[in-house]
């Protein structure tokens, strides 16, 4: 069979997508060969104001060949990707000087992947519902996440980044792909049934088949936690009245 897109994970390519002439061809040439969109994880730099940026970034070339479009990773580690509070913490920027201080993405982009509308999220920003509420909300009729899980090694925490994706499925009514360079990759259905896993550390490919998005949004979708702060107002006010009921009935028996 013929598949629409081919997903590599994060960090599949470990040179600079467009500035790596030979790694770059190797790509646009597989694309046409195979008359199939990839979608990979790679690096970006570019100059800005005299100084040099880099991102960790997901690129879409489609199938003639051609860069259809680029992501730029929102939500970075800390001391992984950047170190926060900078001049506060200066003395730890050697213990990441090895890993890179990427730049940060300013917004969320859309793939088109025949016709359809691509949501795509990098590493452990499955982790924050309002990157892919607002991805879905933009359009997007199915959700994409790639991640570098070797830090994690042969331990839970694969399976616990995983799990995470159901979450967002669930919230959103959606189907998510997940490719991990060590695994756990596969896909989320859109009530949240994790379907055609990998094994950790196992060399994998496969065709896996999914249902896109086609009715309306979600009230998540739409509102966001709104939901979880009136719960949290109206439990205030439950227990402040409460206290004041239980103050009440102390000055009465007085």
């Amino acid at each position: 069979s013929n598949p629409q897109l081919i997903i590599w994970p994060e960090t599949a390519l470990p040179f600079y997508y467009n500035q790596h002439p030979v790694g770059t061809e190797f790509v646009k040439d597989l694309a046409r060969q195979t008359q199939t969109s990839i979608l990979f994880g790679s690096p970006h730099r570019e100059n800005r104001d005299g100084q040099t940026i880099q991102y960790n970034s997901a690129y879409l070339v489609s199938d003639t060949g051609d860069t259809q479009n680029r992501y730029d990773k929102i939500h970075l580690v800390p001391f992984g990707e950047f170190v926060p509070f900078r001049e506060l913490l200066f003395f730890v920027e050697k213990m990441v000087e090895m890993i890179g201080d990427f730049g940060r993405g300013k917004e969320a982009t859309l793939f088109d992947v025949a016709g359809r509308q691509a949501g795509v999220s990098i590493c452990y920003e499955i982790i924050f519902p309002d990157l892919f509420r607002q991805a879905v909300k933009n359009g997007a009729h199915f959700l994409i996440n790639i991640t570098n899980d070797a830090w994690f090694g042969k331990s839970p925490a694969s399976y616990q980044h995983m799990s995470m994706g159901a979450l967002r499925a669930v919230e959103n009514r959606v189907p998510i792909v997940r490719a991990a360079n060590t695994g756990v990759s596969g896909t989320i259905d859109a009530n949240g049934a994790l379907r055609d896993e990998t094994e950790l550390f196992v060399e994998a490919a496969q065709i896996t088949k999914i249902t896109p998005r086609q009715g309306g949004i979600t009230f998540y979708t739409a509102y966001g936690d709104v939901f979880s702060w009136l719960c949290l107002f109206a439990t205030g006010v439950i227990a402040i009245a409460a206290r004041r009921n239980r103050r009440a009935a102390g000055g009465n028996e007085q």
